[in-house]
């Protein structure tokens, strides 16, 4: 198995895992693109003392919580629908 279809495999559970941490299903797909391009730069130093699976996870939470903590808090109008 390449480390494309290695990587392909926790892609839905890492899309659910993001979006639990987000709430937004848009950000979490994002999300899930950084965490395989940061897993693809660090292939070379990863040290296997831990399953793929679990590092993937790893980096997907200190991404998500990155967007967490860098990211506004969309602020929806107060007059938003009154007349």
């Amino acid at each position: 198995m390449d480390l494309e279809e290695e990587f392909a495999q926790y892609r839905g559970e890492l899309v659910a895992h993001c979006y639990r941490m987000l709430g937004s299903l848009h950000d979490a797909e994002d999300a899930v693109q950084d965490t395989y391009l940061r897993a693809w730069r660090g292939h070379a130093d990863f040290e296997h003392r831990s399953s793929v699976r679990t590092w993937l996870y790893r980096i997907a939470t200190n991404v998500c919580l990155n967007l967490l903590q860098h990211s506004s808090r969309r602020v929806i109008p107060s007059a938003l629908g009154a007349r």
